[in-house]
């Protein structure tokens, strides 16, 4: 899956690529600070991390303090979890002359 924008920022940022444990039922245990993957209802699919657990329901807040979510703070049904990111994939970007390469990819456990 691919991140789009910045509200987790700086662990993971615009374009990375991370993989993604899925649930593999509704009894799959998440915990506080993970992050997580969530099938919003109102904007799609949501990488997040796990603020607060109940029987139902999670919250989920960003890492980055200048960007807020509408999904963070509110209620989310445990059931719209789809898994737990475990992997992030960045690529490292050299400009040279106006051309850009790939100098590294960038592997980091979540």
């Amino acid at each position: 899956m691919r991140v789009v924008g910045n509200s987790m920022a700086p662990t993971l940022c615009d374009n990375d690529l991370v993989l993604v444990r899925r649930r593999s039922n509704s009894h799959s245990r998440v915990c506080v600070n993970e992050v997580v993957v969530v099938d919003s209802p109102t904007v799609g699919y949501v990488v997040k991390r796990v603020s607060v657990i109940s029987k139902e329901y999670l919250r989920l807040q960003g890492d980055n303090p200048r960007l807020d979510s509408s999904v963070c703070g509110k209620d989310i049904l445990l059931s719209s979890l789809v898994g737990t990111v475990f992997l992030r994939l960045r690529n490292k970007k050299l400009r040279i002359l106006g051309y850009s390469f790939v100098a590294r990819l960038d592997v980091h456990l979540v």
